[in-house]
């Protein structure tokens, strides 16, 4: 239990005392006769993050927030009107719950490839200021992305390029209080070029996930199909090329079915002429 000696002032008329901190509740004994403002109509105590707590008694009371997280931080405020309206609100002052606060997941959001020699743009949230880190194979290490370090944001965001996979999917590890691995996701495709010729149709070069198959279609709503002159696959670098008379609506894109069906972005075909 956490008992200040005594109570302490954060504005003129308002005071409060903390009774008990454990892990996840935080427990005020708080008394409220501010000067200055007139009669008080009504008012609330807050606590951020959390549920705001009427005041029974505007003269004092005791409020419990429960369901807090070990370890954290909140800011525990008084709050009123005034007769005249006014929403008058005290300083905040900080205090802490007990115990170790709970790891941070590492998320991706986003896995795209951005060019046909498969860089994948990595976006997600992790830990503020954790350091992502990438690899192809775990049992050995992880590495800071190749064109430098990245950190994730004050608020966990992070964005990142890399060529690292783990059997064809994109996968961080977060590197700050806690060393969080995220779920794989598989990276969306990269249509590099299309090109057409009125004899053989499309021809598309790109990347995709090693392995997966690279299908095309004349209509979104209906469905992908292999390519007319057989199966086309991603090989183990991710490159593919290949011919297809088909051609969806606007911008021309194909489908990959690998761990995930992830349709790439759109490129504008360009005419070729063949001999």
């Amino acid at each position: 239990m956490t008992a200040p000696e005594e109570s302490v002032s954060i504005s003129a008329g308002f005071s409060y005392k903390v009774r008990e901190i454990t892990e996840t509740s935080i427990s005020v004994a708080h008394s409220a006769a501010p000067t200055g403002w007139g009669p008080i109509s009504h008012g609330y105590l807050s606590v951020v993050p959390g549920e705001p707590q009427g005041l029974a008694d505007l003269g004092g009371g005791v409020a419990t927030w429960r369901n807090l997280s070990p370890g954290t931080t909140y800011e525990f405020q008084f709050h009123f009107m005034a007769l005249s309206g006014r929403w008058i609100s005290t300083n905040p002052e900080s205090f802490t719950t007990k115990g170790n606060p709970a790891p941070v997941p590492a998320v991706i959001t986003s896995a795209k490839a951005v060019s046909s020699d498969g860089i994948i743009e990595i976006s997600g949230t992790a830990e503020p200021g954790a350091q992502i880190k990438t690899t192809k194979d775990p049992s050995i290490g992880w590495w800071g992305s190749e064109w430098g370090v990245v950190l994730a944001d004050k608020n966990g965001k992070f964005t990142m390029r890399t060529k690292r996979l783990i059997n064809g999917d994109a996968v961080v590890r977060a590197f700050g209080k806690t060393f969080p691995v995220s779920a794989a996701k598989a990276p969306t495709p990269y249509l590099e070029s299309v090109t057409y010729d009125k004899k053989k149709g499309y021809k598309v070069v790109g990347w995709a996930q090693p392995g997966a198959e690279i299908k095309s279609t004349n209509d979104r709503s209906i469905g992908w199909y292999s390519f007319e002159s057989g199966v086309v696959r991603a090989n183990a670098q991710g490159r593919f090329e290949g011919w297809t008379k088909r051609k969806p609506a606007g911008n021309y894109t194909i489908m990959s079915f690998g761990s995930e069906h992830l349709e790439s972005n759109g490129r504008s075909p360009a005419a070729i002429s063949l001999p």
